[in-house]
């Protein structure tokens, strides 16, 4: 676990065809509403966009019930 917050929790994780070491963001089912739901994907939309040093690059999400992630 490399964090935790309102919304969920970030895992550390090894992406198996490349070995990369990624950040994995899930929702906790039991916080799930519209909100956090559009919450979530502005964020993705917006790691979508971004293009900085500090921020991480977006490989993937994943929306649909019951796994939502980034």
């Amino acid at each position: 676990i490399l964090g935790t917050g309102g919304f969920g929790t970030v895992y550390k994780g090894t992406l198996l065809k490349t070995s990369e070491i990624v950040a994995v963001k899930e929702i906790r089912s039991d916080r799930i509403s519209v909100n956090s739901i559009l919450s979530f994907c502005i964020e993705v939309l917006t790691m979508n966009k971004a293009r900085f040093n500090f921020v991480v690059e977006l490989v993937g999400a994943h929306l649909s019930y019951p796994h939502r992630i980034i």
